[in-house]
């Protein structure tokens, strides 16, 4: 694990409840002066940020429906379902998971119709033991993991 120093910490804080903000704002909300963000933004505190990304919503573009699926793949079958999952232009995101299953898919999908074509179109590429698959109803809550400064401070 790195250490961050507690400027560094604000810094992503601030980054993660808005990475578009200017530096100015930045400085204001953090008491750091922008000279300094800007120096740590070229070097120690860019290492920690892996993606910079814009949340969408998929519904008003079309897409309003969002599926999680567990799956359990034939060992033989692993890989392939691997590279699958990572081509597919409808799996948001993919994870290698553990205690009887071995991926977990969030996919977008336009309708329940389209579901269907894109599960049966798996089944079609590999064999599939089992599969749970979990409609997304709501969005409670989303990326909001570090956005309170007095929590993360707390325990820095």
């Amino acid at each position: 694990m790195r250490r961050l120093s507690k400027k560094d910490l604000l810094i992503l804080l601030q980054l993660r409840r808005n990475a578009r903000e200017s530096l100015t704002c930045i400085s204001k909300k953090t008491g750091i002066p922008v000279s300094t963000i800007f120096d740590k933004l070229k070097g120690n505190v860019n290492r920690f940020v892996t993606k910079h990304t814009s949340l969408l919503d998929f519904g008003q573009l079309g897409y309003g429906t969002r599926i999680h699926l567990v799956l359990r793949v034939k060992k033989e079958d692993r890989e392939e379902a691997k590279h699958y999952l990572m081509r597919s232009p409808y799996v948001n995101s993919a994870y290698r998971v553990n205690n009887g299953y071995h991926y977990l898919v969030e996919a977008v999908l336009r309708d329940l119709p389209h579901v269907e074509s894109f599960l049966d179109e798996m089944e079609s590429c590999f064999k599939i033991e089992e599969k749970k698959i979990f409609y997304i109803v709501d969005e409670l809550k989303k990326e909001a993991f570090l956005e309170n400064n007095e929590i993360v401070l707390a325990s820095f």
